[in-house]
């Protein structure tokens, strides 16, 4: 049974008199120990699609299942199975880091409780800290105790709402290694946002990219990077640059950037094959550099709807 299936799901808002489709009619599922991408600008989309799928906003129309379940019609065994963890909540800041994972184990009606909380704390390292009150803690802190909340439950669905985000390298580092060793172990399948490419290239098995409310592409990290590939190849020549330019023109390879005796362009060929034909063409090259297409440039290139 798949941890979530999302089949045709419509959201919309009236904006000063104006329909507004937040979400339009996007499909796609979470496999069983699956860590699944759902990326996009500010405005995209995401945050009304988690919205939905925690029961904060309701749908339009689609359907979105959880262990086979409708979210509309099993609403508290899909609360259940699921859980959250988001940068932009916070646990009760009067209560210890113990209080705070007692409150949540009992609102999931969790067995054996207290040990339960404890394998938590060790497992997420905060075993240390458990009897501190959570406006005590560091940034670092917070986001393993929220981790440590997330997982309480053993949850088949985890939403993870960029949760490192504001954390320097080391504490994110380590908090990515969280994810990867208890995702594996539980098997779970996981909903993950995130603005930083890298960790999502690292963490993600699939990526899906939102752009005005539909989604634009789904495939692994190392698929759309092959789908989307094309070098950034900058060129300085020692003399005038219009004969470069005439040159790309007529290859049919529009130009990035002009800037003095510099040329930028995106290539599908690579660095020596390019070099060879510039040197064919009598073209004296001052400098040559080349930049493979990063998951980075394939969000910029989505984000603003550029080919």
């Amino acid at each position: 049974m798949k941890p979530l299936e999302v089949k045709n799901l419509k959201k919309y808002f009236i904006y000063k008199g104006k329909v507004i489709p937040a979400v339009d009619g996007i499909s796609f599922e979470i496999n069983p120990g699956e860590i699944f991408g759902l990326l996009g600008a500010n405005g995209a989309g995401k945050s009304t699609v988690i919205n939905i799928l925690t029961g904060i906003t309701t749908l339009d129309s689609g359907e979105v299942k959880i262990l086979g379940k409708d979210i509309t019609k099993h609403t508290e065994y899909v609360k259940s199975k699921t859980n959250v963890a988001t940068a932009y909540s916070s646990l009760s800041s009067n209560l210890t880091v113990y209080q705070n994972l007692l409150v949540y184990a009992r609102l999931f009606g969790i067995h054996n409780a207290k040990s339960r909380i404890y394998e938590c704390l060790y497992d997420f390292e905060i075993a240390a800290i458990q009897d501190r009150k959570i406006d005590k803690l560091s940034s670092g802190e917070k986001a393993r105790v929220n981790l440590a909340k997330a997982f309480l439950n053993n949850p088949i669905l985890l939403l993870l709402d960029e949760c490192t985000v504001g954390l320097d390298p080391d504490i994110a580092d380590k908090i990515r290694t969280i994810i990867k060793k208890h995702q594996s172990k539980n098997d779970t399948g996981i909903l993950f946002t995130s603005h930083y490419m890298p960790e999502v290239e690292y963490l993600c098995d699939r990526i899906a990219f939102m752009a005005n409310g539909k989604i634009i592409c789904i495939d692994s990290p190392e698929r759309l990077i092959e789908k989307y590939s094309s070098n950034l190849i900058s060129v300085r020549l020692h003399d005038d640059i219009d004969k470069l330019e005439a040159w790309l023109l007529k290859q049919n390879i529009p130009i990035f950037k002009k800037e003095n005796r510099l040329i930028q362009f995106r290539a599908q060929a690579s660095g020596t094959s390019v070099v060879r034909e510039l040197f064919k063409a009598n073209l004296l090259v001052e400098h040559f550099e080349i930049k493979k297409i990063t998951l980075e440039d394939i969000f910029i290139k989505i984000s603003r709807n550029e080919k």
